[in-house]
Order: structure tokens, then sequence, then C-alpha cells
């Protein structure tokens, strides 16, 4: 039994990677634009430098890259590192996902792994472009939605207050400093993680956002790489604490217990 139970496991194990890998793939060609729409006019692939479409030995995720040595096969230019990192990102995102959630049912896991799919190209956009494209938080808010309909949590009503909650909070932060400390993305992604939580946890999960973002901006103003003035993008800290709570749900029991309000 044992035996078969790891066997089990790596299949599925290998299959993730293979998806994960895929989706890589897809999520360096997504993100090469700040509204996350062009991909969707190009017939076929093509190299970012001469344009050439590119073949099917062109676009085998990762092994490609390090086949031709991080360069077109037809060109010769040299092809953005961030490729590699990306799609090497997505499939470690993927197999430590599946290893803390396996347990759970699989329509959860797929929903989770599209969910984290989509996180990851809003980190990739805002760290890139400044940006969080309304084409990947559509798509959030759908998979949100689909949670709430597969399973049942957070309620209805939980998902509608943690929307309007999200909005809210958000909004007055861009009209009292008149867009410097959050943009209207931002808004637009609190909003849909109060879908994906509900407004009670909502709350907790913001929370850690402000902390984490909080922490790393005073540490880059230690290390002199930015000033009181410079702009951090925010969306990676609401995306990966997004993230945090989707695998561990009971953290906001344990901060709840924390505070003696359980």
């Amino acid at each position: 039994m044992k035996w078969v139970f790891w066997r089990y496991n790596f299949n599925m194990l290998l299959a993730i990677v293979l998806v994960a890998a895929i989706v890589g793939s897809f999520l360096t060609v997504a993100t090469e634009d700040e509204n996350g729409v062009e991909w969707l006019k190009r017939k076929r692939s093509q190299c970012p430098n001469c344009l050439r479409p590119l073949g099917v030995v062109d676009l085998i995720p990762v092994f490609s890259f390090l086949i031709q040595g991080g360069k077109c096969r037809y060109c010769r230019k040299n092809i953005p590192i961030r490729h590699l990192i990306i799609e090497l990102s997505t499939i470690v995102i993927f197999v430590v996902t599946f290893l803390v959630i396996q347990d759970r049912p699989i329509q959860e896991i797929i929903l989770i792994l599209g969910v984290m799919t989509f996180l990851f190209a809003i980190t990739i956009t805002d760290l890139r472009f400044q940006t969080l494209p309304d084409s990947f938080l559509f798509i959030l808010a759908i998979l949100g939605i689909v949670k709430i309909y597969i399973l049942g949590a957070p309620t209805l009503i939980e998902g509608i207050l943690g929307l309007a909650l999200g909005a809210v909070i958000f909004g007055l932060i861009v009209v009292l400093s008149k867009g410097k400390a959050m943009g209207l993305g931002d808004v637009k992604l609190s909003s849909v993680m109060g879908i994906l939580f509900g407004w009670k946890v909502l709350i907790v999960v913001l929370f850690f956002s402000f902390v984490a973002g909080g922490l790393l901006g005073l540490l880059l103003m230690l290390l002199k790489k930015v000033t009181p003035k410079s702009q951090i993008p925010f969306g990676p800290f609401l995306a990966g604490s997004t993230a945090l709570f989707l695998l561990f749900p009971d953290l906001f029991k344990t901060f709840l217990l924390l505070l003696g309000l359980r």
C-alpha cells in the first residue's frame, strides 16, 4: 500500500510539474505587456527581438532556454532571463502548493492552482510595469465566485461584504493620498481578495499585507535602496498574503487566538 501511495503521489507530482511548465511558458507571454492582453492578438509565439515565429523546439519550457544558451535560434540575440525565472518560479509555486494542499478535494486543488497562477501573473506585471491588469483581476474575481459556489467558503453574503470592504478601505487610501500611496489596481485587487475570503478573513489578510510591505520598505530604506518618497508596488504583498491564507486557512483562527478573540 505504501508503494502504491508513493507511486500515486509521484505521478501526480510529475503531472503538476508538466502542467506548471506549460503555465509558466504561458505567463512569460501573457506578462509581456502591462494590460495582459497582447498575447491574445498573436497567432504564433515569436522571438521578442527578431519577431520570427518560433517552432516546437523553441517552445519547450525551461529546456529550450537552457539548450539554446538563452539565445534565439535564429537571430542569436539574448532572450530575457526573466523568461527562465518565470517558468522555474511557476514550477516551484505549483509543486509547493500541491504538496501543501494535496489532501484536499481535487476541485479545490485545481481552483487554488488557478488562483496561484494569476496571483503570480499580477505580481510580475506590478513589479515590471507598476500595474495590475484588469484581465488578470477579472479572472481572479471569477475564480473567487467559483470558490464560493464550489466550497461555500466564504458564503455569498460574506463574499459581497468582503468585496465592498476591500473597495472602501483601499478607495479611502487612494482618495486621501491622492493616488500617491495606492492605485486603482490595488483597490480592485483588495476587492477580489474580499470575494476570495469574505470580510472577516480579509481584514487579517490585509493586516499581514501592510505589515509585510512596511517591514520590507523599512529594510530597503535602511539599506538606502529607496527613500520615504519612493513608490514600492503593493500588489505583490497583497498577492503574497492571499496565497499564504489560501494555503494555510487556519492562520486566521490562530491570529484570532493570539488576540484573544476566539
